[in-house]
């Protein structure tokens, strides 16, 4: 029975301390985002991230010859997210970056013909973006949130195993390329001089691609007629590395 108490109160004790440390952690973040810090050390950044991105679905109304139109519908699934970014920090409020991310987002058509009623595909996404950033706070401050507005070009690309099953089906896909328009927002937080973290939101604005399938399809043959814009978010985490660059 002693060893037992013995045990139980070690175990207070050491989620004790842990707290401790915890909080004594948290006290830290307040006081640390009103030092400031070298403005001459962030000219340049380099970060890498991970997040999730997520497509949408749509409803598309496509014509088929001899049975007026159908109701053909794309999704993407959610997938994960990687990638890198490159950044000039200009003055206090603004800065600029070179990104590019690469997500792997499933594909799914549904009613392409009366006959073809589900097909899934592989499909992962490149993005090549040059964004501008407007800074809310100055480059001197270890807390900094910011808005992103730029543009880019999005490749969607079938890959692996089904599109051959796609093949088989009577579906001949190409990869697209999409000009891209990119709006989101951000926060970053300095931990270091020259180190810290950095949280992303943002919506790459593309056309629907149509991965070469025609615009109108027939009782044996599949079509697709994509219209509006496709909206593809991305959430993503990351960290930072920045130098004066002289």
């Amino acid at each position: 029975m002693a060893i037992v108490e013995c045990c139980f109160l070690r175990k207070k004790v050491r989620m004790a301390r842990y707290l401790l440390i915890m909080i004594a952690a948290l006290s830290c973040v307040p006081v640390m985002a009103q030092v400031p810090l070298n403005r001459q050390k962030d000219k340049w950044e380099v970060s890498i991230f991970a997040g999730v991105a997520r497509g949408g679905e749509d409803v598309h109304v496509t014509p088929f010859e001899g049975v007026g139109s159908r109701d053909v519908t794309l999704r993407f699934a959610p997938g994960y997210l990687v990638g890198g970014r490159i950044t000039q920090n200009l003055g206090d409020h603004f800065g600029a970056e070179l990104d590019y991310s690469l997500a792997n987002q499933p594909a799914e058509f549904r009613n392409l013909t009366p006959t073809l009623q589900l097909v899934h595909l592989d499909n992962r996404v490149h993005n090549i973006t040059y964004t501008v950033l407007f800074y809310g706070m100055k480059r001197k401050s270890r807390i900094r949130p910011y808005a992103i507005l730029g543009p880019g070009l999005s490749l969607y690309e079938p890959f692996g195993p089904s599109e051959n099953v796609a093949e088989a089906l009577g579906l001949n896909l190409v990869n697209r390329w999409k000009v891209a328009g990119i709006v989101g927002g951000g926060v970053k937080y300095r931990v270091f001089e020259q180190l810290g973290f950095r949280f992303d939101v943002r919506d790459h604005i593309t056309e629907v691609p149509d991965f070469g399938l025609p615009d109108v399809g027939t009782l044996q043959t599949p079509g697709f007629r994509p219209d509006g814009q496709l909206h593809n978010w991305q959430f993503s985490t990351g960290f930072f590395y920045s130098w004066s660059g002289r």
